[in-house]
C-alpha cells in the first residue's frame, strides 16, 4: 500500500514539476517578446555555438573590417566543447553560452540572426528581426533534412522544428546551382536565395599567404613544411571512423609518396569532425602526424595546406576552389551510401580519386597530374554551377547594411 501511494506522489510530482517549467517557459517567452529590438545588433552562432568558424566568422570578419562601428556584435558558445576563441573577439564581441536565458535574451533583441545550424530551442522571431540562415555545406554527398534519408518521418520532433524554424528565414546565401537546387529541396523553404557565392569560400579564392607562415609557427615546423591535411566527416553513429591512421604506416607510406611526386618535407594533419569524440593520442608523434582536431577553423587550413584528403565532406567541393591536389579515401563507400546517408550527388560528377585502401591512395598521389586535375576542377565547377567569385561577404554584407537602413 505505502508503495503504490509513493508512486502515485512521485509520478504527482514530476508532473507539477514539469507544469512549473512549462509556465516559467512560457513567461519568459512573453517577456522576450517585450524586448525591444536593435537592428543594428547581430548574433552569430557556428555549429551550436562549437566553434569560431565556417559563414559565420567569415561573415562577422568581413563586415567588422568594412563597417568600422556600425554593428554591435554576439557571438553563441558551447563553452563544454572547448571552442578556440580569438582574444580579439572576446574584446568586440559579447559572448553568451549556446541554449541560456541569456542566449534567448540576446536573440530577443538582436536585428540580426546569422546561425549556420538549425534554430531548434528559440522560436519567437520577430517581424522587425532579419534570419540569416547560411548551413553548413554547399555542393556536398549527403542529403539533409528532408532528404537526409530516403524517407521522411514528418513525426520526429527535428523534422518539426526544421519546418517552424524554416518559415523564420528570411535569406539563405547559396554558393551554386547544386546547393541551390539541394536547398529548395531538402530545407521546407521557399524564401529568398542570395546567388553570390558561399561566404566562407572568399578566402579559398582569394587566399592569404601569411596563414601557412602563422600554421607552421603554432606547430614549430620550419617554414618550407609542406601540409597533407586528412579530414574526415562523421558518421550517423558519430563515433569515429579513422581507417586511413590505424595502421602505423599509413602515414609513411603517404609522406614517401608525397615527397616521390612533390618532393619537400611533408607532414600530415588529421582534423576529425567536431561531431565526433576521440581519446586516443599515442600514434600523433608530433613529428610528421600531427592530431589538429582543437585548431579551430578548417578554411584556415585549407588556405595554408598543400594538399588534401577527404571522403564524403562538403570541404572536398571548398577545396577545389584553391586548385590544390586533393584525393578521397573511401574504404567504406558501399556501406557508407547503403546505410549511412542518402546520398544526392551523382558520383560520376566527381571527378576526383577515389581510394579505396592506403596503398591506392598513396599510388594516386605519386600519380598525380596536374594538368589533368586542372581540366577536372573546371568541369566539376561547371558541372555544379558553382557561383562563387569571392564576393560573398561583400554581397551578404550588403543586405545587412540595407536590412539596418542607416539606423545604428
Amino acid at each position: 500500500m505505502f508503495s503504490v501511494l509513493k508512486r502515485k506522489f512521485r509520478t504527482l510530482f514530476i508532473l507539477i514539476d514539469r507544469f512549473f517549467k512549462a509556465c516559467c517557459k512560457r513567461m519568459f517567452e512573453a517577456f522576450c517578446m517585450t524586448l525591444p529590438v536593435k537592428r543594428n545588433k547581430i548574433i552569430f552562432s557556428s555549429f551550436c555555438g562549437k566553434s569560431y568558424s565556417c559563414n559565420q566568422r567569415a561573415i562577422y570578419e568581413y563586415i567588422e573590417e568594412n563597417y568600422p562601428g556600425r554593428f554591435k556584435y554576439v557571438w553563441v558558445f558551447d563553452y563544454a566543447s572547448n571552442p578556440v576563441i580569438p582574444d580579439a573577439l572576446k574584446k568586440k564581441a559579447k559572448l553568451v553560452q549556446h541554449n541560456s536565458k541569456a542566449c534567448d535574451i540576446q536573440k530577443a533583441t538582436s536585428g540580426v540572426w546569422c546561425f549556420n545550424h538549425r534554430n531548434t530551442s528559440y522560436f519567437h522571431k520577430k517581424k522587425s528581426q532579419f534570419y540569416i540562415q547560411t548551413w553548413h555545406g554547399n555542393i556536398g554527398f549527403k542529403g539533409i533534412d528532408k532528404m537526409a534519408c530516403k524517407t521522411v518521418d514528418y513525426s520526429s520532433p527535428y523534422i518539426q522544428k526544421c519546418i517552424v524554424d524554416s518559415k523564420m528565414i528570411d535569406i539563405i546565401p547559396i554558393g551554386s546551382e547544386f546547393g541551390l537546387e539541394l536547398m529548395m529541396k531538402s530545407f521546407f523553404y521557399d524564401g529568398e536565395y542570395l546567388k553570390a557565392g558561399y561566404p566562407r569560400n572568399d578566402i579559398l579564392i582569394k587566399g592569404d599567404p601569411s596563414l601557412k607562415k602563422s600554421v607552421l609557427a603554432r606547430y614549430a615546423l620550419p617554414e618550407d613544411t609542406k601540409i597533407l591535411v586528412y579530414a574526415p566527416t562523421f558518421r550517423e553513429t558519430f563515433k569515429l571512423y579513422d581507417p586511413l591512421f590505424s595502421d602505423e604506416s599509413a602515414a609513411q607510406a603517404l609522406i614517401s609518396a608525397l615527397k616521390k611526386r612533390f618532393g619537400g618535407s611533408w607532414v600530415i594533419f588529421v582534423k576529425y569532425h567536431p561531431a565526433c569524440i576521440y581519446e586516443k593520442q599515442s600514434e600523433f608523434d608530433g613529428k610528421a602526424l600531427f592530431n589538429v582536431t582543437d585548431f579551430g577553423d578548417i578554411a584556415d587550413l585549407l588556405v595554408a595546406c598543400d594538399a588534401f584528403v577527404s571522403d564524403y565532406s562538403s570541404s572536398v567541393f571548398d577545396f577545389m576552389l584553391t586548385r590544390k591536389p586533393c584525393w578521397l579515401f573511401v574504404p567504406d563507400l558501399d556501406t557508407y551510401i547503403s546505410a549511412d546517408r542518402n546520398i544526392v550527388i551523382d558520383l560520376d560528377d566527381v571527378r576526383l580519386p577515389m581510394c579505396k585502401d592506403v596503398m591506392e591512395l598513396a599510388a594516386c598521389i605519386e600519380a598525380f597530374d596536374s594538368a589533368a586535375y586542372g581540366a577536372d576542377v573546371d568541369e566539376m565547377l561547371k558541372t555544379f554551377g558553382s557561383y562563387d567569385k569571392g564576393g560573398a561577404c561583400k554581397a551578404m554584407a550588403e543586405k545587412i547594411n540595407d536590412f539596418v537602413g542607416g539606423r545604428a
